[in-house]
């Protein structure tokens, strides 16, 4: 800055308390929003209806959407799954169904036709999203 031709200078001090107290204030309105981003619930829910099926018998895993984006998610969103029998060559691929008229729910089912163990993996697309969820 210049007045009557000479250049003044000017600094803003802080004393120790000073910066002490903008620290105090920056935590009061840094913490609860870090608190906030912990606490938002997951974007897609899966949940399996059993721990364990006999033959013949199906299991059943659901994919609660929080917000659902898709325009119709009949058309525009998909549910799949691979089920294959541990140890053993590639199970079988199959499709879910979205069993809400928002989009906020799917399901898919797998019935095995032998006993044993499965390992599987659920993928829900919803536009460029995807979410997934795996049993070994």
């Amino acid at each position: 800055m210049k007045a009557n031709g000479r250049c003044q200078h000017f600094s803003i001090g802080l004393s120790t308390n000073g910066i002490i107290a903008v620290v105090a204030w920056l935590a009061v309105l840094l913490v609860p929003s870090i608190w906030l981003r912990a606490a938002t619930p997951e974007p897609v829910t899966f949940a399996q209806s059993a721990p364990a099926t006999g033959v013949f018998d199906f299991i059943e895993v659901t994919a609660a959407v929080r917000a659902p984006s898709a325009h119709n998610p009949f058309t525009d969103a998909a549910l799949t799954g691979d089920f294959e029998p541990a140890g053993s060559a590639p199970g079988a691929a199959i499709e879910g169904f979205c069993d809400s008229t928002n989009g906020s729910l799917y399901r898919i089912r797998f019935m095995p036709s032998k006993s044993g163990v499965y390992s599987f993996h659920v993928t829900l697309k919803d536009g460029q999203d995807r979410h997934t969820y795996s049993v070994m």
